[in-house]
């Protein structure tokens, strides 16, 4: 996330209900956010496209775990054997 001073998703106005687990926006901060920092936030997000920024995590990670050899696999192997 190179230089950027942005290193969490709540520092733009993005964070979870501790209840529903769902994530929530607060707009005033987000806007106040892009006006401001723009670059950082797509730092935060994109990051450099191959090893940095939480999209770029989430979709390595989502493939490694859907892979033939990944967890998920692994995961219903195991449920499978013990039935």
């Amino acid at each position: 996330m190179g230089g950027s001073t942005i290193k969490t998703l709540s520092q733009v106005g993005i964070t979870t209900d501790p209840d529903s687990g769902k994530l929530e926006v607060n707009a005033d901060k987000l806007n106040a956010a892009m006006k401001t920092s723009a670059s950082g936030i797509k730092d935060l997000l994109i990051g450099d496209g191959k090893t940095t920024g939480i999209t770029t995590t989430i979709g390595k990670s989502t493939t490694s775990w859907l892979s033939s050899t990944g967890i998920i696999q692994a995961a219903e192997k195991m449920a499978s054997a013990k039935r």
